[in-house]
């Protein structure tokens, strides 16, 4: 299975976290989303279903001083398209990130295969 191991440098330590893991590919599939020894969760799409499946999803707050990484394993193929950016308030303060992952595991090029979105925000509430 080819992996990709992405770094979410932005995101600092004490950040509340949402994730999304969703799937609509025949393909099998696995997302970890971890700090050091805090895993978020760790995930696998082992049937070959092609209708619409969470796979996970839930939320928590980054405590470790590791760094945020997030893995991703796809057959028979991986690429990645990204969107990221800043959450600002009224006043331009950062206040939270966004990242949403397309990723295409075939030949298609149609880049909704498996779908990650990890928003994080500087408090909870």
């Amino acid at each position: 299975m080819p992996r990709k191991t992405i770094n979410l440098t932005e995101i600092p330590s004490g950040y509340f976290l949402t994730w999304q893991y969703l799937t609509q590919a025949y393909n099998h599939s696995s997302v970890k989303l971890e700090a050091g020894e805090q895993l978020f969760f760790d995930k696998s799409k082992t049937n070959n279903v092609t209708d619409l499946q969470v796979i996970a999803h839930g939320s928590g707050v980054y405590t470790s001083k590791s760094p945020l990484t997030l893995t991703i394993e796809t057959t028979p193929k991986l690429e990645i398209e990204v969107v990221s950016g800043a959450i600002h308030d009224s006043n331009v303060n950062k206040v939270g990130y966004s990242y949403s992952f397309a990723i295409e595991d075939w030949d298609d090029n149609d880049y909704n295969d498996v779908y990650i979105n990890i928003m994080a925000w500087a408090k909870q509430g």
